[in-house]
């Protein structure tokens, strides 16, 4: 209850939980239960670099028995590519944000990620989760008053002299598109 006083807003319910540690030295500080797809949206459509790190290490210590989280993400998530068909033999991941200059990843890579993506039967469907041209997030500015407002769906990535957009359109004719431009 002292967090309320902190001026730190809890929604939903907070309480006491007997955690059974299989580490002796590690303990639960806290736990959350908002689906990843609330999360995800968040991360995607204002390009909040420190959720996707997060979620990353999360990846990591959930795979990798809470040990070397950067290493056991990076692992899992070559593993979880590969296994359904996205090549990621040519890419470098160092970081779960893309800040990092010595990440790698190939354009086709990038499209055959949207494109599987596109096809994969999810709770959510995975364009929902990325900006808006001319809405919301980092696409709220971008492409107003042209085709593309309320029609191209992205995730921007930008770095000094660097500057990325991934995501799909759909043409006059109604045809979905895939693009990633770097």
């Amino acid at each position: 209850y002292y967090l309320g006083v902190e001026g730190i807003i809890i929604e939903g319910s907070l309480g006491r939980k007997k955690y059974e540690s299989k580490h002796d030295n590690k303990h639960l500080l806290g736990e959350f239960k908002r689906p990843l797809t609330e999360i995800l949206a968040i991360l995607n459509k204002e390009s909040d670099n420190y959720l996707a790190e997060t979620v990353f290490k999360i990846i990591g210590a959930h795979y990798g028995k809470y040990e070397n989280t950067a290493k056991s993400a990076r692992e899992r998530i070559a593993f979880v590519l590969d296994s359904i068909g996205i090549p990621m033999k040519n890419c470098t991941l160092n970081d779960g944000s893309g800040l990092s200059r010595r990440n790698a990843v190939p354009l086709a890579t990038f499209i055959k990620l949207l494109e599987t993506a596109d096809k994969l039967k999810l709770t959510k469907k995975f364009d929902s989760l990325l900006a808006v041209a001319g809405i919301d997030g980092t696409m709220k500015n971008r492409f107003e008053k042209s085709l593309a407002e309320n029609n191209l769906v992205g995730k921007t990535g930008t770095l000094k002299n660097v500057s990325g957009l991934a995501g799909y359109v759909h043409t006059l004719d109604g045809e979905k598109l895939a693009f990633v431009f770097l």
